[in-house]
């Protein structure tokens, strides 16, 4: 293993580093940089401190995977062959843009996908792939049986622009 003196300003430090660096346990400093009241603010002010000096970044892809998600939110648009409206519809880029800057002030990521309406598998794809935490769901056109269906799941979804019944 590398000892932190032979560590280069362009080494990739990991928590394990910072931990040593710090003289606090690698919890210690997850719970420090995600603002754990567990750990005391002097604690938390050196521990970030360590960190900013040597361009610490939290890995968010293992911070996920530890916590078992994915810091993404889906946003599927079905479309059958009679509609036919592109995801390119300046509606469609509007509506987008203001979702994916409401995900990202809450920290999440937009994955988005467009779902063939006619493909009675779509729904399961659109829920079950585990790439993202949730899902909304633009446009119900003919699928309210589908998506009660999907409702009816529990999976956490949001549905939008539907005609009301």
């Amino acid at each position: 293993m590398t000892s932190l003196k032979n560590l280069s300003r362009s080494d990739n430090l990991n928590m394990a580093d910072i931990a040593r660096l710090a003289g606090v346990s690698e919890s210690t400093v997850s719970r420090a940089l995600a603002d754990s009241p567990l750990v005391n603010a002097k604690t938390k002010d050196r521990i970030r401190k360590i960190a900013r000096q040597n361009h610490y970044v939290v890995n968010e892809q293992a911070r996920n995977f530890r916590l078992k998600r994915t810091g993404t939110i889906a946003v599927v648009i079905p479309i059958d062959a009679i509609q036919q409206q592109p995801i390119s519809d300046p509606f469609f880029m509007e509506l987008l843009g203001a979702i994916a800057d409401a995900l990202n002030a809450r920290g999440f990521d937009l994955l988005l996908s467009r779902a063939d309406a006619t493909n009675p598998k779509w729904s399961a794809m659109a829920l079950d792939n585990g790439r993202a935490d949730g899902t909304i769901i633009i446009g119900q056109s003919t699928q309210h049986q589908t998506l009660n269906k999907m409702a009816d799941s529990g999976a956490p979804m949001v549905v939008w622009g539907g005609a009301a019944s």
